[in-house]
């Protein structure tokens, strides 16, 4: 197989991954809808915000997630490995929730499975769901910007201490010396009184 073979193969790779990274964007996007209608029956008209933030936890952070694994660079190390774990937690609460709305829609039976029970374990989920993706976000932009720092300054950030470049860091201000004392890089010496002061 000649190089140009290869290029052509490699250029088939890189449009067929382009369709299904396309497809996985429309799907999460179908997800997203479908959740927002499964919760739009679920939670009462003017419960807006849950509404909102359920869409926001599940299909949301799960776009995000996605696109960090797929397009970032991580800095630090498990980062890459929490991203994974979250995005597999929001997909997988999206794909119920599509699930879900398609088998009740399709019965007839969204408008019928209402109650207090299964209201109070929705928002239960939907709060879980929502304060660990802010933790790990909180935790991912954390852990990020210090790994930056530190591979953008290589090591550790430490602030330096400055001092004057020609003060010795022992020496002893001149004026605050004994005429019969000199500073030197030996520290504090007597003078030579027998050398000639002229």
């Amino acid at each position: 197989m000649n190089t140009q073979q290869q290029r052509k193969m490699n250029g088939a790779g890189y449009l067929f991954m382009g369709l299904l990274i396309t497809a996985l964007c429309i799907l999460l996007i179908v997800f997203a809808f479908q959740t927002y209608f499964l919760v739009d029956t679920l939670f009462p008209s003017d419960n807006i915000f849950m509404k909102v933030v359920t869409v926001f936890s599940f299909d949301g952070c799960c776009i995000i997630y996605a696109g960090l694994d797929l397009f970032y660079h991580f800095k630090w190390q498990h980062s890459k490995n929490l991203t994974n774990i979250m995005w597999g937690a929001t997909f997988i609460g999206s794909l119920i929730c599509t699930v879900a709305y398609m088998n009740l829609s399709s019965d007839h039976l969204l408008h019928q499975i209402v109650n207090i029970n299964l209201l109070y374990t929705a928002y239960a989920i939907v709060t879980v769901v929502f304060a660990g993706n802010i933790v790990a976000i909180t935790f991912l932009v954390k852990k990020e910007y210090v790994a930056w720092l530190e591979w953008k300054y290589g090591g550790a950030v430490i602030a330096p201490v400055t001092t004057p470049a020609n003060v010795h860091p022992h020496a002893v201000p001149t004026e605050e010396l004994h005429p019969t004392v000199e500073n030197n890089s030996n520290g504090h010496q007597p003078k030579n009184l027998s050398r000639s002061t002229l």
